[in-house]
């Protein structure tokens, strides 16, 4: 007994490991409806917005064998929001560019990784505009579990907390593969910034939240 079970730890061993020594590239992209909770400001002027309902999102990631080099993933998210009550505009459309390790490689995957969040967004008033274009630090950690009939499930995000910018960006999922790795992909994403020290005294203190669905592939 004790043989097989030494026999089967190093099966499982081996066959994780050639999971693991396999380039894959994951691609993927939605259209998310978030709402919007607000309370930006420029100099004296408060602001209340409602949400572009045509926020959308799209990545790539690839994935080697090579233990040093850190995997790569890149995604662009346009998300913005129009006054309510006037001419003007909040942009927090964004891409991130993050380098991340496998910890777990198995049926639960565990990715941990720092990204250079690059804002190209601004704040329109309708008389001038705040320019939102920082490149800002975040820590990065991916959780997925693979389930039975080829679907999966986990969250990933992305946290700082870092001088004039303190973000926090979290998205739950549930997907399914198909045979020939095309698959679908639905969850939930909350994205909340917290911005001081623009031009013209603004900041930003925003909450974009809400659900979206799209396509995922993995070759």
């Amino acid at each position: 007994m004790k043989k097989i079970a030494i026999a089967s730890l190093l099966a499982a061993a081996a066959s994780s490991q050639v999971q693991a020594d396999t380039i894959g590239i994951y691609a993927g992209a939605y259209a998310w409806q978030p709402s919007v909770s607000d309370s930006t400001e420029v100099g004296d002027l408060g602001f209340d917005f409602d949400a572009d309902d045509n926020a959308t999102s799209y990545y790539i990631a690839l994935e080697h064998p090579i233990p040093i080099i850190p995997n790569a993933r890149i995604q662009r998210t346009d998300v913005t929001a129009d006054n309510k009550y006037s001419v003007g505009e909040l942009d927090l459309s964004h891409t991130d560019a993050t380098l991340y390790y496998e910890v777990l490689d198995n049926w639960v995957h565990l990715d941990l990784g720092l990204t250079a969040r690059v804002f190209d967004g601004q704040i329109k008033n309708g008389i001038s505009n705040v320019a939102i274009d920082d490149t800002v630090p975040m820590v990065y950690g991916n959780v997925m579990i693979e389930l039975p009939l080829d679907f999966y499930a986990g969250v990933y995000g992305n946290a700082t907390n870092l001088n004039d910018y303190q973000v926090y960006d979290f998205t739950a999922r549930v997907g399914w593969e198909a045979i020939l790795g095309l698959g679908i992909e639905a969850g939930y994403r909350t994205f909340n910034a917290q911005i001081d020290g623009l031009s013209k005294n603004a900041s930003v203190d925003t909450t974009f939240k809400g659900p979206f669905a799209g396509l995922s592939y993995h070759f």
